[in-house]
């Protein structure tokens, strides 16, 4: 944690040495009064004192404080625009990894924990960054006082230090066996999360199933097991500070003691000024170190929160540049391809030594029963999904699956809606070139959502209708497609009726002429009008036969 803090303050050292400036100036000025009291009341047992000295003394006193209180204020600005930009800086790294990811690590990952390890781990980094400021001033409030109590008497100031690493020893010792306690206490917090958020996404069949009492009963398993690691936490700490508080003062009693026997046997007249400063100075010291070691719990439970981050860290912040293909390809070849997902119900491959063939500018009709994996395919072909075995050939080159991403679009089977904005849903990037019969289809298609592009969508579009959800994000996948050469879509058109779903067919084959496209449908009546159709069996693309067309609408039905 200290690492990455690091790393992400290298445009703003000049800030955090002026920091550690402020934090020094700060610290002096709220611990020299003690002493000027001291010396004050030494210059009054001696009476010693003119008026014009005590008032200058008095001064003095005041214009520590009040420079204290000055410095303070800018000193806190200064450390929280410091931890804000840190903070910034870090969620947007976490956020670049996460949508640099491969869509198979996504696939693995729960979105309700990983939305979770993101928000414990930058509010533990922001916090340990506004500590910065506590850090230093703490250290110095032990550091300073241990220097006066040496010049009183280094007896004196080497049993306190004695006295303070006996106290700091404990208190590192019980923390350390806290540290996996800690860890499991923040990785808790997900049992709790995860079952809030899947049901807040999935609130529609709650409702519907009458599944509250399921969600409530998993909350309430995760929240239980976060109490009991908070349990064994809370009782540690509190056996660390009891010990600690009863070590504390006995410290400072015995540090009076031996400062008033070693006066005594060394024959000297003991001087009130010189008590009080031992007495205040080594209370102060003892409450800097506590300062210092609850700084060092601090540290630690924010460094077990850090590293839920660990998973997402260990992305790379930007994909792997893939190799750009020629958008004049002529011929795409997918040969002996295996593909399984990893902790599927099924322990059998989806595809084993899967082989496709694609030509440009034809438009493919892919049909299959359900389950056979056709959305797996699409997803292969449009570079989203690495088969574990199998060859990519490009025009007879070799190429990486993953490359397909320069040329293939895919509109996916579950239509996705962000909150915002029709326009905001669109992904539309000004610089990217326009086809206009793409643009004009996508046009149509949100006007027939009964929807203008500055229309509210709510999350997950629930404020909108199946169809209109599915013409949306067709439209979406053409202004994203517009300068693309492999369109990939699945199922696009279940939740539309029979008459819209032929006309929007037949506008997406008229809108990609010269372009491969390749459409998942089960209504055999629209597969005619493709110029080849695919027929996806047991984990292999077979030569469509009307027997295996009419048991796979008959399946779908």
């Amino acid at each position: 944690m200290i690492k990455t803090m690091w790393s992400l303050t290298r445009n703003r050292r000049k800030r955090f040495g002026a920091l550690i400036l402020l934090s020094i100036i700060v610290s002096l000025s709220r611990l020299s009064p003690s002493l000027l009291v001291g010396l004050g009341i030494g210059y009054l047992q001696n009476g010693t004192t003119p008026d014009a000295q005590a008032e200058a003394w008095m001064a003095g006193l005041f214009g520590l404080l009040i420079c204290g209180w000055l410095t303070r204020v800018p000193a806190k600005l200064m450390q929280f625009r410091l931890a804000a930009d840190v903070r910034t800086a870090f969620i947007v790294q976490l956020v670049q990894r996460l949508f640099a990811a491969p869509l198979a690590w996504h696939d693995r990952q729960h979105s309700g924990d990983t939305l979770s390890r993101l928000n414990q781990s930058s509010v533990a980094l922001y916090s340990f960054t506004m500590s910065q400021f506590g850090y230093f001033e703490a250290l110095l409030a032990v550091v300073v006082p241990l220097a006066i109590l040496f010049a009183l008497s280094p007896l004196v100031c080497l049993s306190s230090l004695l006295a303070y690493s006996i106290i700091a020893a404990v208190c590192l010792l019980v923390d350390r066996s806290q540290q996996q306690n800690w860890v499991r206490e923040a990785e808790a917090y997900q049992g709790v999360h995860v079952p809030v958020i899947d049901g807040l996404r999935n609130i529609l069949s709650i409702y519907a199933s009458r599944g509250r009492a399921r969600v409530e009963e998993s909350v309430r398993s995760g929240v239980d097991g976060l109490n009991a690691a908070s349990l064994r936490n809370v009782r540690a700490t509190e056996a660390k500070w009891t010990t600690v508080d009863f070590l504390a003062t006995m410290v400072s009693f015995g540090l009076l003691l031996l400062y008033v026997a070693k006066s005594h046997a060394d024959g000297a007249s003991l001087s009130l000024a010189k008590v009080f400063i031992v007495m205040a100075f080594s209370q102060s010291g003892l409450m800097a170190l506590l300062s210092n070691v609850n700084n060092v719990s601090a540290y630690a439970r924010s460094r077990a929160e850090f590293k839920l981050a660990q998973p997402i860290l260990s992305l790379q912040t930007e994909a792997p540049p893939l190799p750009k293909l020629n958008h004049d390809w002529s011929e795409i070849r997918l040969l002996n391809v295996a593909f399984a997902y990893e902790h599927s119900a099924s322990e059998r491959k989806i595809f084993d030594k899967l082989a496709v063939k694609l030509d440009r500018g034809r438009h493919y009709a892919l049909m299959g029963a359900n389950g056979c994996g056709k959305s797996t395919l699409l997803k292969i072909l449009a570079g989203l999904h690495t088969p574990s075995a199998g060859r990519l050939m490009i025009d007879g080159v070799e190429t990486n699956f993953a490359a397909l991403q320069s040329i293939a679009t895919l509109i996916p089977q579950q239509v996705e809606l962000l909150a915002g904005s029709v326009e905001s849903n669109m992904f539309a990037q000004a610089d990217r070139p326009e086809s206009k019969e793409r643009r004009a289809l996508a046009d149509s298609l949100i006007k027939a959502a009964s929807s203008a592009p500055g229309a509210m969508v709510l999350e997950d579009g629930v404020n909108y209708s199946g169809g209109q959800r599915q013409r949306l994000a067709l439209a979406r996948g053409l202004l994203s497609s517009t300068d693309g050469s492999l369109f990939v879509i699945d199922e696009p058109t279940s939740s539309i009726d029979a008459e819209s779903e032929a006309e929007i067919m037949e506008a997406l084959r008229a809108a990609f002429v010269g372009s491969t496209l390749i459409v998942s449908i089960h209504n055999q009546e629209l597969a005619g009008d493709f110029d080849d159709i695919l027929v996806l069996r047991d984990g292999q693309i077979e030569a469509p036969q009307p027997a295996i067309v009419r048991e796979i609408e008959f399946q779908h039905e």
